[in-house]
């Protein structure tokens, strides 16, 4: 069964025709919408958004409000105190795509992921909201200039770059990405994880513009994992090899998480194994003040 609905806030806005969920499959939708690899633990009005999006039950909105509430990672993540900001100053509106764009460095961040990174080069388009980010090990000049040339190949050279200027809209899409409840679990491993989530802030509508930065900057909403999982309950993804593919997707960071669990129990059980190995020729060896001993150096 199916609802056909359309945005009252956006005037001749595009009509959703969202699949009615069944109560015992509305904690999968839920779940896939706020803690999957692509959802990035949004605040509840965008995880609304993205349930919306494709399906519809009666009360979704109070009960993924519940959901994201309920949330283990948001809860333990979440900002404790509010900081009291300065007033946002005003900014020309900007209607070309990457004409002005604002650019940032956050960090130092810790502890440093596994492959030595630890800041991000952030970069935010002023007209469509649009986010590039790059992790980096440092910030000398080089590393820098070297990341930006990488992001202005793909989007082409802005006008105007903003650095101090800017931080308002930076310091938001860190906010928004969530990378501390994205990795909560494993903070050295955020870098892995950027990618996911700068596409999850890219998926849905920005409150001040109603539409979404992908949509702005490519001309169409982007194919996400509602609307893969809208189809494979609906059949009409129909090739078996198409349907793998993105299940296998869908249920790619469960399969992450649950490989890290194993590769840490290993690990453990390896520690202890070594441990035992080598434990038996030695023994321990009392040294009292004073006495005398010699060092062996290696060369």
């Amino acid at each position: 069964m199916y609802r056909e609905f359309m945005s009252p806030k956006v005037e001749n806005g595009k009509l959703f025709r969202q699949l009615v969920v069944p109560e015992v499959y509305r904690s999968d939708v839920m779940k896939l919408a706020h803690e999957s690899l692509m959802a990035g633990h949004m605040a509840t009005r965008r995880t609304v958004y993205r349930v919306l999006s494709e399906f519809y039950w009666p009360g979704v909105e109070s009960d993924v409000k519940r959901y994201c509430q309920s949330c283990d990672i948001c809860q333990r993540t979440v900002p404790k105190g509010k900081q009291v900001r300065a007033p946002l100053g005003k900014t020309p509106i900007i209607d070309v795509p990457f004409r002005r764009v604002a650019v940032d460095i956050v960090g130092p961040l810790v502890p440093v992921t596994d492959k030595g990174n630890r800041y991000i080069l952030t970069l935010v388009d002023y007209a469509t909201r649009y986010p590039e980010g790059v992790a980096l090990p440092s910030i000398e000049t080089e590393r820098v200039a070297e990341a930006l040339i990488d992001i202005f190949c793909r989007v082409g050279f802005p006008r105007e770059m903003l650095t101090d200027m800017g931080a308002q809209f930076t310091s938001n899409l860190m906010s928004e990405l969530m990378l501390k409840r994205l990795c909560a679990e494993r903070p050295r491993d955020w870098d892995k994880y950027l990618g996911p989530a700068l596409f999850a802030y890219r998926e849905v509508p920005q409150e001040s513009v109603l539409f979404s930065p992908f949509e702005l900057v490519y001309g169409w909403p982007v194919r996400g994992p509602m609307t893969i999982l809208k189809e494979l309950w609906t059949r009409e993804i129909t090739d078996p090899e198409v349907r793998s593919t993105y299940e296998y997707v869908i249920n790619l960071r469960e399969r992450l998480e649950s490989t890290c669990e194993l590769v840490k129990q290993n690990l453990e059980k390896a520690s202890r194994k070594q441990s035992r190995i080598y434990n038996r020729k030695s023994r321990s060896r009392k040294m009292k003040v004073g006495q005398k001993g010699i060092g062996a150096t290696t060369y």
